[in-house]
């Protein structure tokens, strides 16, 4: 599945980032044009928290296997 557009408009960055901050501040859902193969989907996302950055922080005496898995996917 390809993101294709966001709220009307050709999907960038930028317009993604647009978009969260406008919900955040109006309080309307985004709408996601999707591409999955030969078929188009709008999906309507309603999320209004605005940007969020999370932090992975290691977590002392269990396994590591975030870095597992990213290694695999380099190799």
């Amino acid at each position: 599945m390809q993101l294709v557009a966001v709220n009307g408009r050709k999907y960038t960055a930028q317009v993604l980032d647009a978009a969260i901050a406008a919900a955040h501040a109006e309080h309307k859902p985004i709408e996601l044009l999707v591409e999955n193969g030969d078929f188009y989907r709008t999906l309507r996302v309603e999320y209004y928290d605005g940007a969020r950055y999370p932090l992975l922080t290691r977590i002392d005496g269990r396994a590591d296997t975030l870095s597992d898995a990213l290694r695999a996917r380099s190799d």
